[in-house]
């Protein structure tokens, strides 16, 4: 959705397959949020392929499902839907994070395909545990400042931090 997520899904591309996303063939770029997305996706009428991404949070479900009822869309699969050339796609959740889906449903970001001990110990973010929670999650107050203590360290990371993201490029 945003130019961090961008970077960080060149930089995830880069490891993981050892080449530039897409090898500067497609043209990326941060999208402005679920809206804007939804719009560019839905009102292509090029012959270019479009596909966007976004988050697996109400608001990126809520552009997905009108995107579906209300603009002609073809449910794929339930993170995927096409019309044409025209693709949306919605964070997938990882299964080390299914144990917590009920809060993950509504909030899966792009920096939750990390693994717990990737954010906490390379990428230096704090997790906390909520009362009552089994499970360790950011603190939503402080997500931009996350992002970009993520942003400041992903160099850091090696192949193997970014497993979690090959559902997505496998579905992309």
């Amino acid at each position: 959705e945003g130019t961090s997520d961008v970077s960080i899904l060149q930089k995830a591309f880069e490891k993981l397959y050892n080449l530039e996303l897409f090898d500067d063939e497609v043209k990326i770029e941060g999208g402005g949020g679920e809206g804007e997305v939804g719009n560019k996706v839905r009102n292509n009428k090029t012959e270019n392929v479009i596909i966007g991404i976004l988050d697996n949070d109400l608001a990126g479900q809520k552009q997905r499902n009108n995107i579906i009822k209300n603009h002609n869309f073809t449910e794929i699969d339930d993170i995927h839907c096409a019309n044409g050339n025209n693709h949306l796609v919605i964070l997938p959740i990882p299964e080390f994070r299914k144990n917590a889906a009920v809060y993950f449903e509504k909030k899966t970001f792009i920096e939750y395909l990390f693994s717990d001990e990737t954010l906490e110990q390379k990428l230096q973010v704090d997790l906390t545990q909520h009362r009552g929670e089994t499970f360790k999650r950011f603190d939503d107050s402080k997500i931009d400042s996350i992002k970009s203590q993520i942003i400041k360290n992903i160099d850091k990371l090696e192949k193997d931090d970014f497993v979690y993201f090959k559902p997505l490029f496998e579905e992309i």
